[in-house]
């Protein structure tokens, strides 16, 4: 989709409420790295100057000492990932221990353990935010299409019959297989593959760190991954009255709009992350026999994406009638 127009593919209504709600300033104000970097490193570490400073590049190093008395050492370029991983849980006081190489949560009683520098961040979102938490996936079928470490997958595997998890950086999918044994699921299915409008390969670096927030690109060398579509997928793990969730940073469009409306309809409930608007998704879900409810809009910065300002929210819809 050329997202150049994603202004006009919202209602009328949403275009003015995305300019007056405080959170879009606050998270626009975030993501070019102002404000709130700086606040919740003021309120959780001690020495919140070592890391302006470390920031500023005119420290190589620091030791991280934390307001509730813990301590990190020996901060450096190479594993400051795991000091924002600590510093975001401890900011928002989430129920997650920070090992060095993995994190712990307790979550509804289970113990869960998962591996990957930015888990911190997309577990945060999928377990405690809960924006899956509506969807009927109780026995049936899951389709996660951006499968990314494997969290959304285990999320669902705690009632779905089968998860089938989708996701094509070779260095998320490793840690995704990794999270998944650690973890002893027996209903995830891990399919390493990108999925488009076409059939094609792309060629990804298998180092390639990717954050949950990167789409996807392709690089001069690597891994050759296969491109399926939704309708393959389908095919392939015979989909009936299942559950679909795409979240692929605007491959979205792509995806579901060039997807025939009867296979769509091989799905009882879709959710899905919207990056550039909403009512040509709309239309199409409606036009193939759903109900739609779209939730308002936000305006979002990604540095990591092509266009940087976007306007995201969450998409839920559920077929209208069953299935012949």
């Amino acid at each position: 989709m050329d997202s150049k127009n994603q202004f006009f593919n919202i209602a009328n209504r949403d275009r003015l409420k995305i300019f007056f709600r405080a959170k879009n300033l606050v998270k626009l104000a975030d993501a070019l790295g102002a404000p709130l970097w700086l606040y919740s490193t003021i309120i959780t570490t001690k020495n919140w100057y070592d890391v302006v400073l470390f920031m500023m590049g005119l420290k190589r190093r620091f030791d991280a000492r934390y307001l509730d008395g813990e301590m990190d050492s020996e901060i450096t370029q190479r594993n400051f990932w795991f000091y924002k991983c600590r510093r975001r849980i401890k900011f928002h006081h989430l129920p997650i221990k920070q090992k060095r190489n993995f994190l712990e949560l307790l979550w509804k009683g289970k113990n869960l353990r998962f591996f990957g520098e930015c888990a911190a961040y997309s577990v945060e979102e999928i377990f405690f935010s809960e924006p899956y938490k509506k969807l009927s996936f109780r026995h049936k079928t899951v389709v996660d299409i951006g499968g990314n470490i494997g969290d959304s997958a285990l999320y669902f595997s705690r009632g779905a019959k089968k998860v089938v998890a989708i996701e094509p950086y070779p260095y998320a999918f490793g840690l995704a297989k990794k999270n998944v044994k650690a973890n002893r699921r027996e209903n995830i299915v891990l399919v390493n593959a990108a999925v488009g409008a076409k059939r094609g390969k792309i060629t990804l670096d298998k180092d390639y760190q990717n954050k949950p927030s990167a789409d996807l690109k392709s690089f001069n060398q690597g891994e050759t991954i296969p491109i399926v579509t939704l309708s393959d997928i389908a095919e392939r793990f015979l989909v009936k009255d299942a559950v679909l969730k795409i979240d692929v940073e605007g491959g979205e469009y792509a995806i579901l709009l060039d997807t025939p409306d009867n296979v769509l309809r091989r799905f009882e409930e879709i959710i899905l992350e919207y990056h550039h608007g909403y009512l040509d998704l709309e239309h199409k879900l409606r036009g193939a026999g759903f109900d739609v409810d779209v939730g308002s809009p936000s305006l979002g910065f990604n540095k990591e994406a092509k266009r940087k300002i976007r306007i995201v929210g969450i998409l839920h819809a559920h077929r209208r009638n069953s299935m012949d």
